[in-house]
């Protein structure tokens, strides 16, 4: 049996927000990259649509939040890493797991995905296939409030276990 694996990153910057998305794309060079295996083109119509509207994350960013002071120090996204063991799940399973995975995110930041500006999966590494997932951090009033999902030990602990509840049937833990 292996083992559900969930990071979640605070984003400070719009730079930064920018950087991971151009990184998560391949609009850079990623030296731990095989360039001869093609990644998989996920399509989510919320994505997709938050992409065409605003063709960078400042702008979604800019949109999403405006009309709202925002802090110097806010947070200004989330990245989160979703991936399994080494050979844990079979190339047979990688799609209900990718599916599992925005479900997740869907059920636990917002309701729906429409914070959610880019998620890619990527198979074209040495490890595990891995999900990277970015999203602005909305409260149910849409105030930008990361501490809303992630606020305390309590709260990651509860996000990794429910990640993991997620991924049981895929025989992880």
């Amino acid at each position: 049996m292996g083992y559900a694996i969930l990071r979640i990153a605070k984003v400070k910057s719009l730079s930064a927000a920018h950087a991971i998305c151009r990184h998560n794309s391949r609009k850079v060079e990623v030296i731990t990259a095989n360039t001869d295996i093609q990644n998989p083109k996920i399509i989510i119509p919320e994505v997709e649509e938050n992409q065409k509207n605003y063709p960078t994350y400042t702008k979604f960013f800019k949109a999403k939040t405006s009309g709202q002071t925002v802090r110097k120090d806010a947070v200004r996204a989330l990245e989160l890493v979703m991936s399994f063991s080494k050979d844990s799940i079979k190339d047979s399973e990688l799609r209900d797991w990718t599916k599992s995975c925005i479900e997740f995110i869907k059920e636990n930041f917002g309701g729906s995905l429409s914070n959610l500006y880019d998620f890619q999966l990527h198979t074209d590494e040495m490890g595990a296939p891995h999900c990277h997932a970015l999203l602005i951090c909305l409260d149910d009033t849409n105030k930008l409030n990361a501490r809303y999902y992630i606020n305390g030990a309590k709260k990651l602990s509860a996000l990794q276990d429910a990640y993991a509840e997620k991924m049981k049937p895929f025989g992880l833990e």
